[in-house]
């Protein structure tokens, strides 16, 4: 074991990132709809993701504040092996269907790895006051990474001392 982190943790962890840029952007087309009106309603949404998971566990679950067109806060749950993802709001869900882009890694000194994955999305249906909803968009998710260390060394079969995930999310939304 080095003192940086070894790249077979980062197949591990990618898709995670991979993840986190997706729910943000599902988030942002959530949030969007969660001011709706009797009349159609469209903007543009900025979403916000936070994920603090450091059990890399899948699917991700995120805090999600959503403002521009609307303001709304809530939760996501993005599954990126499956590409899809689900905004909670009060209110209804908002489904999404997710392409992920490719993910750059970032080793640094010690254990700290910094992985950013873009993503882009489709609004693929929504419930309750979500019904009809339209839209696509794109985010940028970025994950900080502090490995584990065993014996003054990184740890490539330890999870995670910490894992942070903020994805950010932006697209036009229309809702009937």
């Amino acid at each position: 074991m080095s003192d940086r982190l070894d790249r077979s943790v980062l197949t591990k962890i990618i898709p995670v990132a991979v993840a986190v840029a997706v729910a943000v952007t599902v988030a942002a087309a959530v949030a969007i709809t969660g001011a709706a009106t009797a009349t159609t309603t469209t903007g543009k949404e900025h979403l916000s993701l936070i994920n603090t998971q450091t059990n890399g566990s899948t699917p991700l679950h995120y805090s999600a504040i959503a403002t521009g067109a609307f303001t709304a806060g809530g939760t996501a749950i993005i599954d990126s092996k499956a590409g899809t993802g689900t905004l909670r709001f009060q209110g209804g869900t908002i489904a999404l269907k997710i392409k992920t882009g490719t993910t750059k890694s970032t080793g640094h000194p010690g254990c700290l790895l910094i992985e950013t994955a873009p993503a882009t999305y489709t609004i693929a249906g929504g419930t309750g006051i979500y019904k009809g909803i339209t839209g696509s968009g794109k985010s940028k998710g970025t994950a900080t990474f502090v490995g584990a260390t065993v014996k003054g060394k990184c740890s490539n079969n330890t999870p995670a001392d910490a894992i942070q995930i903020i994805t950010r999310a932006s697209g036009p939304v229309s809702l009937p």
